[in-house]
């Protein structure tokens, strides 16, 4: 999988690269510190772990909580591979006639029935010798 760096320009005029998060996983929280330094030796350790295990696609990350001011470890695994859609095909139920259309299927049959009785008398009438 390919990771793009971009550069982002932060608001005191440095250039800051940082790769794009993927949709994945929700992060979970592992660890909670008051200080930056503790949850970063916390992240480290995690990294060197997974580095000699060769886990793939996990992720670590520190992030400070505005309202209590702790910094909070977290972790999630890599993004399970998207399943196929399976296209099923959805059977539609057969609405009951209105009483128009058997109506009409009754006048339909009936015409349709002359149509044959007055083919045939033809067909007799041609065979027949007169």
């Amino acid at each position: 999988m390919k990771k793009w760096k971009y550069e982002q320009q932060n608001g005191f005029g440095s250039q800051q690269e940082f790769e794009p998060q993927v949709e994945g996983k929700p992060w979970k929280v592992t660890l909670k510190c008051s200080t930056f330094e503790e949850a970063d030796a916390k992240r480290k350790l995690l990294l060197k772990q997974w580095k000699k295990s060769k886990t793939k696609g996990a992720e670590v990350k520190v992030k400070q909580s505005k309202s209590t001011g702790l910094y909070t470890v977290r972790i999630r695994t890599a993004a399970p591979p998207p399943k196929p859609e399976v296209k099923t095909k959805v059977e539609v139920a057969k609405k009951k006639p209105t009483r128009r259309q058997q109506r009409d299927e009754k006048r339909g049959a009936k015409r349709q029935a002359k149509k044959e009785a007055a083919r045939k008398e033809l067909k007799r009438n041609e065979s027949s010798p007169a």
